[in-house]
């Protein structure tokens, strides 16, 4: 049996359709997968996962991961390292592939946590991270930044090859932003009817919509692949 067969984070990994964050999650983990393997599929690599929390997504680079370190600045039983972001305890040039799921938002100075993953990559290495575009305010008071690609290209500044793809396009989003609204409205029986009805709907929405005049009209989560 696999290590990760009862791996926290389940929901993060493979949400349920009538979760209200379903959308945007399934399209963060299908991009991953994606990434994994079209960059280190059939390689070991050193990975750092920063802002790590429980290492929800450690079960997708399982099979690729010489090593696997967890840096977060809360303790926890996955995070092996407590370490701000702005300041981590490695040499430069220290591991093949950092991630940063979902935590560049939560990180008081961003650019600089950006420039201490640029300087513990090696020369040729990957960055795999994902944040925020438009999103309801979460994880107060830590809850800082909310990003457009146009500055995400402006703190990679010191990377090449920088790639920035959307996790729902302006349809998808649309209905992500609905799902968090009626969560809060604790509709009880008729709740999960209606997540389920707009998780479908978000998922055809970018099929009807003209993507050419809604590109980039607001969205909901980005992912960037970018090289040191």
């Amino acid at each position: 049996m696999s290590e990760t067969s009862n791996w926290p984070g389940d929901f993060q990994r493979n949400p349920k359709i009538y979760h209200h964050a379903y959308l945007h999650l399934r399209e963060l983990s299908e991009q991953i997968k994606r990434t994994i393997n079209s960059e280190i599929r059939n390689k070991k690599v050193k990975i750092l996962d920063v802002g790590c929390g429980n290492k929800p997504y450690y079960p997708f680079f399982e099979k690729v991961a010489a090593s696997y370190t967890g840096l977060d600045i809360y303790p926890g039983k996955k995070v092996d390292i407590i370490s701000s972001a702005e300041k981590m305890p490695f040499k430069k040039n220290s591991f093949d592939v950092v991630v940063c799921f979902q935590a560049l938002e939560h990180i008081e100075n961003p650019q600089k946590a950006i420039s201490e993953m640029h300087r513990v990559l090696k020369k040729g290495g990957i960055l795999m991270l994902s944040t925020h575009g438009n999103m309801h305010n979460h994880g107060i008071p830590n809850d800082y930044w909310r990003w457009t690609r146009y500055g995400l290209q402006k703190i990679l500044k010191d990377f090449s090859d920088i790639q920035i793809f959307d996790n729902c396009d302006p349809g998808m989003s649309l209905f992500q932003i609905i799902n968090f609204y009626v969560q809060r409205l604790n509709l009880f029986h008729l709740m999960t009817p209606i997540l389920i009805f707009n998780n479908i709907a978000g998922g055809v929405a970018d099929t009807i919509l003209p993507l050419s005049v809604t590109k980039d009209l607001f969205v909901i989560n980005y992912f960037v692949l970018a090289r040191k």
